[in-house]
């Protein structure tokens, strides 16, 4: 089928009504399920948390009735693409106006096509083209109800649907078991050395300054050095929970300055940030090349330290305890190098810092081959995505695509 033979519909006239109320006035001393804007996850496509609430303390945005297989779309930042399906355990609950609630009429529109398509990257270049706010874009329920979606065939919105799901299913699989090997690394980082916030620990503590070597913050002054290649230069951004992302990276030509040479990072340095997004930290790998950091970061530099021993510690819950609260918000929000110094961490030998390092390391493969086979899976998602809403999808073509990448 191409895609000249696929007419386009105003979602407007494919969907039911759905009804709006005063939780306070309907339901005084009820508690109720309340959709915010911060329950969906964006990269799950899925309401994570909702709340429960007093109607009597709902929202002024507390109005919409929702239901099960109703389609959620966030009217703010559009480029975000916060949608999701009302699942069954959150039948009747109550949606914030910043949603735009579609509620599709099954003999016109296959619910899971028509969640398919508030996904794709069509329709959220034009949510995105149409929005209207420089500091907080927004469209309107107008906006979005007006919009066109391709509409073949119900036969055939069921089969696309069920080709996409299939594969999104794929990439919710291997997400999960991401999150599953993020889980094990802090599990094991407390199994060896416990959490000395509650309880004493095995291990002497001692401040992170008497085992430095060097410590060092970067500097303002790159934008002129900035190149579309070279040099890697690490951010914030780039600095996560123990570990580095390297996938949003800038580069710079570094001057042959001495406040270059020492914000040079050297693999096996811990990374630190100091000021913005507080107390994320990585261990710098031994393939990092030419680097430097910006004045967010802070370079931590020990011979007494394996760099993986010392970013877990820092990542744990008892080092990001003693981080923030060293936080200088009345002054200067971060930490200056005094603070990192006191810093207390456990006093383990070098050979149970190279056992943690070690498990910690056949973790990191194996969370580097999931993130390969995920990537794979997203490419696929998206050309089987395209193709389905330009008419060229084939299900003996997808069906092959799927058992060869999942």
């Amino acid at each position: 089928m191409s895609r000249r033979h696929i007419k386009s519909v105003h979602l407007r006239g494919l969907l039911s009504p759905v009804k709006t109320w005063s939780p306070a006035r309907g339901a005084p001393g009820a508690i109720i399920d309340y959709i915010d804007l911060s329950s969906i996850d964006n990269e799950l496509k899925q309401i994570t948390s909702p709340q429960r609430i007093s109607a009597d303390e709902a929202p002024s945005r507390a109005r919409q009735l929702v239901h099960t297989g109703d389609i959620l779309v966030s009217t703010v930042r559009p480029n975000l693409n916060g949608v999701a399906r009302v699942p069954t355990n959150l039948d009747e609950a109550t949606a914030s106006t910043g949603y735009c609630v579609l509620r599709p009429d099954p003999a016109e529109l296959w619910p899971d096509y028509l969640f398919e398509w508030v996904r794709t990257p069509v329709f959220v270049a034009e949510m995105v083209k149409r929005a209207t706010g420089a500091s907080y874009p927004a469209v309107s329920d107008r906006i979005i109800l007006e919009s066109e979606i391709p509409l073949p065939p119900l036969a055939e919105q069921r089969r696309i649907a069920a080709i996409l799901g299939r594969a999104d299913e794929l990439q919710q699989k291997r997400r999960a078991a991401i999150a599953r090997l993020d889980a094990l690394a802090p599990a094991i980082f407390a199994e060896m050395f416990g959490d000395w916030r509650f309880a004493s620990s095995k291990w002497r503590l001692v401040p992170l300054g008497s085992k430095l070597d060097f410590l060092t913050s970067g500097s303002r002054g790159w934008a002129e050095f900035y190149r579309d290649r070279g040099a890697k230069f690490l951010r914030s951004q780039n600095v996560k929970r123990d570990h580095l992302d390297l996938s949003d990276i800038a580069f710079v030509e570094a001057p042959a300055t001495a406040e270059a040479r020492r914000t040079r990072v050297q693999s096996g340095d811990v990374l630190l940030s100091i000021t913005a997004d507080l107390g994320r930290t990585a261990a710098v790998p031994d393939d990092i090349g030419e680097a430097y950091i910006n004045q967010h970061l802070a370079i931590l530099r020990s011979s007494a330290l394996v760099p993986r021993f010392l970013s877990a510690t820092l990542a744990c819950p008892a080092g990001q305890a003693d981080i923030l609260k060293k936080n200088r918000e009345g002054v200067k929000a971060g930490v200056n190098f005094d603070d990192v110094r006191s810093i207390q961490i456990p006093d383990a030998p070098l050979c149970e810092q190279r056992t943690l390092a070690e498990r910690l390391s056949e973790i990191d493969k194996l969370k580097f081959s999931y993130c390969a086979h995920l990537a794979k899976l997203e490419a696929l998602f998206a050309s089987l995505q395209h193709r389905a809403f330009n008419g060229k999808l084939s299900s003996k073509d997808a069906e092959r695509e799927l058992e060869m990448v999942g």
